[in-house]
């Protein structure tokens, strides 16, 4: 469960998890994604190779160990820009979970308004919205 401090961070952006769930829960559909198509774009074949380098943090016993209340929150993606596939800034281990269990898809949130993300990000900073 996201706590009210919680920030992600992604290489230098920072994003406010909390009010961006709000507003999600608040505002917005969840729409099906493909698991396979995360575990690409996220690199799930390469937890736990030696002498890979990821740019994205998996415990892959942490994820494991995901009981159904924890993994059944759909994911939180923002859109950085208007061509950005999106950037899920909760719900990584859910997804490595359920994608190792064999599930073909997954709820997620998908937060495209630019207003709503600069104000609980530092992502204007780098003009990326």
């Amino acid at each position: 469960m996201v706590t009210q401090d919680e920030i992600y961070n992604f290489m230098s952006l920072q994003f406010k998890v909390f009010p961006l769930w709000q507003y999600a829960r608040e505002n917005l559909q969840p729409r099906r994604l493909s698991l396979n198509r995360i575990a690409k774009g996220y690199s799930f074949k390469t937890v736990g190779k030696t002498g890979w380098i990821s740019m994205y943090s998996i415990d892959a016993k942490y994820a494991m160990k995901l009981k159904p209340c924890d993994y059944l929150q759909p994911l939180l993606i923002i859109q950085l820009g208007k061509d950005s596939g999106g950037l899920m800034i909760d719900g990584l281990h859910r997804a490595y979970k359920l994608w190792k269990q064999g599930q073909k898809t997954i709820r997620a949130y998908y937060v495209t308004d630019h207003g709503i993300i600069e104000n609980y990000s530092n992502v204007k900073d780098f003009n990326l919205v």
